[in-house]
């Protein structure tokens, strides 16, 4: 299993958020740090988020159906592309 970075570890990052061509995701990009040191992860369900504190916080914001770990960001998925204009970012 691939070695995520604990949330102490992603607690001074600097992210920009960034909109995608698919309005259900948000990209979150970090600033020449990376988020896991190799390949990528995929959260599809809450039950998958016990190797990641981070990704399984992630999930206890309402209507998340998916979190991806890529080398130097998260991309956030919700329900509803509306819920974007109600989150602060």
């Amino acid at each position: 299993m691939r070695k995520l970075l604990s949330n102490k570890q992603l607690f001074n990052l600097h992210i920009i958020a960034k909109e995608t061509p698919n309005p259900l995701f948000m990209k979150f990009v970090t600033q020449g740090q990376t988020v896991i040191r190799a390949g990528s992860y995929e959260f599809t369900r809450k039950e998958q988020t016990v190797v990641s504190p981070l990704a399984r916080q992630i999930f206890e914001v309402p209507n998340v159906t998916r979190v991806f770990f890529g080398l130097n960001y998260i991309s956030v998925a919700v329900e509803d592309e509306s819920m974007w204009a109600e989150k602060e970012l």
